[in-house]
């Protein structure tokens, strides 16, 4: 036993052994009783506030026999609830008791005859592994020695023997490689019920002819598994229940013909509770102190036959009345009392704990943490290094690892999972000397290196001369005890491997050594690690989990919907929940909602939040936890790689997810731009989704990165000025000005040129840049409300001192327009008004003041550029887009001698250069607006023509046939005119509904085929438009021109 204030190992980690009886039908009851118990259970668990379990969960061993063991097969090997086993077993002996198949127990030959149809009994089986998605051909025992044991007693016909068919492997015992199918199959092949059943050549039936209640062969298997040097069995056992099918009653043995077969065999099968007796008077000692309990219905079943499947409702009373019973509810409610307390399942070395527990030792440890009880939701990664450092004895053909890691962003919890395996390996091998060594800096690791050595008496520690890293390796590598050394935060690279003394080479190795390190830089783990084990956010259940066990009140969590968001605000991080809730208890939150209220407010007030510190077991005093602070050490390893810093503190400036590779800054070679990604991958800091060529940053981490640049000497080039300034200059260079060619590339920097322009630190000339060719997008995609917001503040920058001397320090006063990009949206701009006048049907559309203080402004510029030749290119460019904005205005008189004459000029140009072509269509519409329609077809039916070279969707191509089928239109040309909207409607269908070019181009050629006579194809077009025109907002501007 444990002495002093030490804990009992056989009370949290102790064996849970589960033995089920054989009864047909009366296995009900079992599982009324074992629902009992577990209802029970979870109900304690739920008020400590821990999740619901299974029985695979709870119980180390599941041994049953016939009946018995098909319920065992469902609980452990399937890994049912008992709800699910009930249901399950409910539907099976339905399916196989409805009807009998033999008449006569004995054939003319003398042989026993089966009852029931075996062939029905296999597709039942064959039926509940389906609903488990288990093939039939899958092995009992499949080589995964992670779950909980099962095995099922069946008698080999040959020899009458018991036979234990497991889901598990055990050294020095052949192996029978039985199916689930097989094995459940063979249990319960009773006699005079069912058909022999042959695995291989063996054949089996029913183990219930001599281990109907298998109690003592779950006793034997448990001591071969766990003692099979001691058989001291009882000193690991926290709690052994038995369940049986109901008391059957005493029958005297006959010996006269048919009765014998039906009445007396069924009879000695079932005969349990000697056996039962037998075994409570071995473990007697365990049941006065509730660690042994025998459960079974005593009466109401001895008239239910083992077939009786119509009996369901009098096996349920019966279950009901017994466990009401004082006694009974009493030996239950002890029952769970002790197996509430179980919390880690029994490794094969529990008997070394227990041994050691019970006798002097001396173990070294410096774990500097306490065990955290609360210990949620990386179950799976403390199994996979267990597995890695620590094989089981069953896992002969794997070789235990020497050296492991564990590697995830900084605060998803990896010393807290090396914490749990430091103090489990105590448990479970108690033999194992845990050494700490935290890696936050080279001064803590060489006061832990000294405080080992020291402790560890190892000679020359106080020697100065001596290198204390040194002899600890020496002394661990000629070691003949077993260890575990773990280094936490093992994140410096140069610190492992930077010359000339590097601290991998100071890591000892011995037969009997492991060492395990935690590191957020994935490159580390490889270097000194043969197995890596990454550890990602956690998932929504054990997120939640996680939280409740945090808070103080587990009802703020009672709004399901309201806590999932705000844990997937929080990314499902570890350390992020742990601090929010350590918030919310300190502050005494009432809700929720007001603690996701402060996430939506400014960004520097939630990092103020997130940089609040707390308390918390698994923190270093001298590190740096909170979430805002907790990656420093990380942003401080990334920058020793310039272009990594560079990457990273530009995705700062802009949107963190859904970044193209493309917009980042240029690398100098394509091997430099694969290691500066692949540094922020190695953080955790960065996903790719390598087929779209897309980056994703940690969104907490974006932000913690932006306060780091915010806190930087404002002169650095890694201030948010400077970096916000960069990425500016960045985005001007590569972001498109709207180019049909290019709107997939642009489709894709838009969402981030839209974060980076409506950032404080967003100033200077290339932000008016960008604003520019951002509203020269948004009219590409049809949205010129929003463009014509974009355009004019990127006017703004003419009252903007610092833009323009900026701009003055590169370009001459008369590039102004052209430099910051407007001269093309602008021209872009008067062009869609031009096309809108078409859509709305009203050529006296009016812009608004902005656009005509433009116009001035254009017409200053013209002015001033009269001194330059007639074709210079930049004078031509101001004349056209000052006639195209008078046509815009329906100042048509004024418009016509300017883009005559650029359209004029510009005919010396190739028959295709867009700048002839945009002239001559303005000029065709104007034209048609005056009056001069057989002009205005002359030059749209040459720009039409020209524009057949360009792709059938581009947006140009479709505007000039859109105008030289209203010109048709007003010649009276109607089928010209639809032959040309029939194609521009066809192509405009890719276009989303409110998109301002598609609904009035399918109500003009509407119209056209009403006029043309082709009514039905009117008809069926109107009532599109009509259908599309209701869900446009009221004030829409084609709603209104197409009623």
């Amino acid at each position: 036993m444990a002495t002093g204030s030490e804990p009992n190992p056989v009370d949290t980690t102790g064996l849970c052994l589960l033995s089920l009886d054989g009864g047909g039908v009366r296995g009900l009851s079992t599982l009324y009783i074992l629902k009992n118990i577990m209802d029970d259970l979870n109900y304690e668990r739920n008020e400590q506030g821990l999740r619901p379990v299974k029985p695979c969960e709870v119980f180390d061993l599941i041994g049953g026999t016939s009946t018995g063991g098909i319920i065992a097969i469902m609980l452990g090997r399937l890994e049912m609830t008992v709800d699910e086993c009930i249901t399950a077993y409910e539907r099976l002996i339905k399916t196989v008791f409805k009807g009998k198949r033999a008449t006569l127990p004995i054939s003319r030959t003398g042989a026993i005859k089966a009852r029931f149809s075996s062939d029905i009994l296999k597709s039942a089986i064959l039926e509940v592994l389906a609903s488990r998605d288990v093939k039939e051909e899958d092995l009992l025992n499949d080589g995964d020695d992670s779950r909980c044991k099962v095995f099922v007693c069946a008698m080999a016909k040959e020899t009458t023997k018991i036979t234990r068919l497991r889901s598990y492997n055990l050294r020095k015992t052949p192996k029978t490689d039985a199916t689930i199918c097989q094995a459940a199959l063979a249990t319960s092949a009773a006699t005079s019920f069912f058909d022999p059943v042959y695995i291989g050549d063996r054949c089996f039936v029913d183990g219930g002819l001599n281990a109907n209640n298998p109690v003592i062969e779950v006793e034997g298997e448990a001591s071969r598994i766990w003692c099979p040097q001691t058989g001291d069995l009882k000193s690991l056992v926290k709690c052994f229940i038995s369940i049986g099918t109901g008391n059957p009653g005493k029958r005297e043995i006959e010996s006269k013909g048919l009765k014998f077969i039906y009445k007396t065999l069924v009879a000695i099968t079932t005969e349990t509770e000697q056996t039962a007796s037998e075994i409570s008077d071995r473990w007697v000692g365990h049941f006065r102190s509730d660690r042994y309990f025998r459960f079974n219905v005593e009466q109401g079943l001895q008239d239910v036959g083992l077939e009786e499947y119509k009996e369901k409702a009098k096996i349920e009373a019966a279950t009901n009345e017994y466990v009401e019973l004082q006694e009974s509810r009493f030996r239950l409610d002890k029952c769970v009392e002790n197996l509430v307390q179980k919390q880690n399942s029994t490794g094969l070395k529990f008997s070394e704990t227990v041994d050691y527990k019970n006798s002097p030792h001396e173990r070294f440890t410096n774990i500097p943490f306490p065990e955290n009880e609360g210990f949620v939701g990386r179950e799976k990664e403390l199994g996979e290094l267990k597995k890695l450092l620590f094989p089981s004895s069953q896992q002969s053909k794997v070789a235990p690892q020497s050296k492991v890691a564990i590697t995830g962003l900084g605060g998803v919890g990896k010393t807290q999972i090396a914490i749990k395996l430091a103090y489990e390996t105590q448990l479970e091998h108690p033999g194992c000397h845990v050494f700490w060594i935290p890696v936050t800096s080279l001064k803590s690791l060489e006061r832990a290196y000294y405080e080992i050595a020291r402790a560890l008496g190892i000679p020359g520690v106080d020697e100065k001369e001596d290198d204390i890293k040194l002899l600890l390796k020496d002394y661990l590598t000629k070691s003949v005890a077993e260890w575990l050394l773990i280094f936490d935060n093992a994140d410096d690279i140069d610190m492992w491997f930077g010359k000339p003394s590097m601290l991998s080479d100071y890591l000892p190795w011995s037969k009997r050594g492991r060492i395990l390190f935690t590191t957020r830089y994935k490159k580390i783990a490889h270097k000194l690690a043969k197995k890596v084990i990454g550890v990602a956010e956690m998932d929504e259940e054990k997120a939640m989990e996680l939280f409740r066990g945090c808070l103080d009140k587990t009802t703020l969590c009672q709004d399901y919907n309201e806590t999932l968001l705000l844990l997937e605000k929080l990314t499902f991080l570890p350390l992020a929940i742990v601090q929010a809730a350590s918030y919310i208890n300190e502050n005494s939150v009432a809700r929720l909602s007001d603690y996701l209220s402060l996430l939506e407010r400014r960004e520097e007030e939630v990092v103020d939040l997130f940089s609040e510190e707390f308390e918390g077991d698994g923190r270093y005093l001298d590190g740096k936890s909170p979430v805002a602070t907790t990656w420093l050490i990380s942003f401080e390893q990334i920058c020793k790689n310039p272009l990594a810093g560079a990457y990273l503190s530009f995705i700062a400036c802009i949107e963190p997810t859904n970044i193209p590779k493309s917009l980042l800054p240029p690398a100098r070679s394509r091997k430099e731009e694969i290691e500066a990604i692949g540094m922020l991958k190695a953080y955790w800091f960065v996903s790719e989704d390598s087929q779209k060529e897309l980056l994703n940053l940690h969104r907490l981490v974006h932000l913690a990165t932006r306060n780091w640049l915010r806190k930087a000497d404002s002169t650095s080039t890694l201030s948010l000025t400077s970096c916000t300034s960069m990425a500016l200059a960045r985005l001007r260079e590569v972001f498109p000005c709207g180019e049909y060619e290019e709107r997939e590339k642009w489709r894709a920097y838009m969402p981030h040129v839209l974060s980076l322009i409506g950032r404080d630190e967003a100033q200077g000339f290339d932000r008016y840049a960008l604003l520019g060719k951002l509203g020269g997008c948004l009219l590409a995609d049809g949205r010129p409300k929003e463009a014509g917001v974009y355009i004019e503040k990127a006017s703004g920058w003419i009252s903007d001192q610092e833009a323009v001397s900026q701009l003055a320090s590169q370009y001459e006063p008369t590039m102004s327009y052209r430099s910051t990009g407007q001269l093309k949206q602008t021209i872009d701009l008067f062009e869609y008004i031009i096309e809108l006048t078409y859509l709305s049907g009203d050529n006296s559309y009016q812009v608004n003041e902005e656009v005509k203080q433009s116009m001035k402004e254009l017409e200053h510029t013209v002015e001033i550029e009269k001194s330059l030749p007639q074709d210079d290119p930049d004078r031509l460019a101001f004349q056209y887009l000052l006639g195209v904005s008078y046509l815009s205005n329906a100042q048509n008189k004024q418009a016509i001698p300017l883009l005559e004459h650029v359209a004029k000029i510009r005919k010396s140009l190739p028959e295709d250069h867009p700048d002839r072509l945009a002239s001559e269509y303005a000029l065709g519409v104007l034209y048609q607006r005056s009056g001069k329609n057989k002009q205005a077809i002359k030059l749209l039916e040459h720009v039409v023509k020209t524009r057949k070279s360009l792709p059938e969707d581009h947006p140009r191509r479709l505007a000039s046939e859109y105008a030289l089928a209203i010109s048709y239109k007003m010649n009276g040309q109607i089928k010209q005119e639809i032959s040309l909207l029939e194609h521009v409607v066809e192509m405009r269908k890719s276009l989303r509904q409110d998109h301002p070019h598609r609904l009035p181009s399918e109500w003009q050629l509407s119209i056209a085929y009403r006029i043309n006579g082709q009514i039905k194809k009117a008809t069926k077009l109107e009532k599109q438009v009509t259908k599309m025109r209701k869900s446009l907002s009221e004030d829409h501007t084609y709603r209104l021109a197409s009623e």
